[in-house]
């Protein structure tokens, strides 16, 4: 889903927030030199035990686009979202429209469902400024062509496994 009331404002980077790194990881390949973006929570800090701060209030207030996970895993950030009130932001729901399994809100791990994040990424990054539309469609395609080769090369690799010996322990 995709929601935009405003376009980017003047010169310079578009500003995005990404509740995780991993989608703030999306938004730089999708935006590249075009957009800066802060993940809320760190690197190897722990998303459902994460707590805001004053900083993040001030970031999603600077920013144009914030993309959220969905299916619960950023429910954190709803207060804060609520208290910025801010009209000209562009929200992406990465997950929007994708089928939730086993109430596992971690659908990026599936190569196929990380390729429509990045399609939500880059509609929400057009919402936001329109004008580097061609621009964001080339770096959405050439990263979702890397996605497509690793999905193949995840399929060649466990296809030698017997499907009853294929165990994943992380």
């Amino acid at each position: 889903q995709v929601q935009s009331t405003a376009a980017p404002e003047g010169e310079g980077k578009m500003q995005g927030v990404a509740t995780t790194a991993l989608l703030a990881d999306m938004v730089e390949n999708v935006g590249r030199e075009l957009v800066g973006v802060r993940s809320l929570v760190p690197p190897g800090a722990d998303v459902h035990s994460f707590q805001s701060t004053p900083e993040d209030s001030i970031a999603i207030n600077r920013a144009q686009v914030i993309v959220l996970n969905g299916f619960g895993l950023d429910d954190f950030l709803a207060p804060v979202l609520d208290s910025a009130g801010k009209e000209n932001l562009t929200q992406v729901v990465a997950t929007m429209g994708l089928t939730q399994g086993d109430n596992d809100p971690h659908l990026w791990q599936n190569p196929a469902f990380a390729i429509s994040y990045v399609e939500r990424i880059r509609d929400g990054l057009v919402a936001a400024d329109p004008g580097h539309e061609s621009q964001f469609d080339a770096n959405a395609q050439d990263y979702i062509g890397r996605l497509r080769e690793l999905d193949l090369e995840l399929d060649r690799i466990l296809g030698q496994v017997e499907p009853e010996f294929r165990r994943l322990i992380t």
